[in-house]
């Protein structure tokens, strides 16, 4: 899955960074359509992505979208990919994010 690789190229962000455009662009266009709530994320818009730590989880960094009103709200990268994983193998995906996403399991 092309998607998960670009995980790599975002967590090497410093805490409080704006994403390149060429990153943002990819999550936008190729990650978070499959978000279970990406139209309510999305909201008025998308002014730019940042990555940061979660207000509240301890450790815990995860992307927050910057919208157009002003308005900022996270959201769950393990969620994007378990819905792609479940849109483009729906006969697979329950046992292979059982079998592979353990750690991520709570998170949805």
């Amino acid at each position: 899955m092309e998607s998960v690789s670009y995980r790599h190229g975002v967590i090497r962000y410093e805490s409080g960074d704006k994403l390149s455009s060429e990153h943002e662009t990819i999550i936008l266009e190729k990650l978070l359509p499959y978000h279970p709530e990406a139209d309510k994320k999305i909201g008025p818009g998308v002014e730019f992505i940042t990555i940061d730590y979660h207000p509240d989880f301890e450790n815990s960094r995860c992307l927050f979208l910057m919208r157009k009103d002003g308005t900022e709200v996270d959201f769950s990268f393990w969620k994007c990919i378990k819905g792609l994983i479940r849109k483009k193998y729906p006969n697979y995906a329950d046992s292979f994010i059982l079998r592979h996403f353990r750690k991520h399991n709570k998170s949805g």
